[in-house]
């Protein structure tokens, strides 16, 4: 687990400090703990976000005894991670907005410079877009 993602996880800024982090770890908790209806991977996930927040030296220590084969699932996980954790923190609303709106605008861009069809596909797109909001705008 990264810093970053311990930090959204408690809902609080990469550079939090340590008595920031508890206040949110306590606050998540109340939310999260078994007794009071949540589930034991999540709260186990919330421990593992503190103890990074207040670590880190023990958090690269066992990333370093953990370290899974690379793979691509986190990385299109992401979104929909933030985008959930979002919902319950208004602050990442709009880091969740521009993700989507990379990944929206992104993949059919990489996709089209891969084929070598750029030119030839969005020029008429971005004339009919323009023409499209000089039209709206009358």
């Amino acid at each position: 687990m990264t810093r970053q993602d311990a930090a959204d996880l408690l809902g609080v800024g990469v550079d939090a400090d340590p008595q920031e982090v508890q206040q949110a770890f306590r606050r998540q908790s109340r939310r999260l703990h078994p007794d009071n209806g949540g589930e034991a991977s999540q709260f186990i996930l919330l421990q593992r976000a503190r103890d990074v927040m207040l670590n880190p030296a023990d958090a690269t220590q066992m990333k370093a005894q953990i370290s899974p084969a690379p793979s691509v699932k986190p990385l299109l996980s992401y979104p929909v991670r933030l985008s959930i954790a979002a919902i319950r923190h208004p602050h990442l609303r709009s880091r969740a907005l521009k993700t989507w709106i990379a990944i929206i605008v992104g993949l059919p861009l990489v996709y089209l410079i891969a084929h070598e069809l750029f030119a030839i596909v969005m020029l008429p797109l971005m004339v009919a877009l323009i023409i499209w909001m000089v039209i709206r705008s009358r």
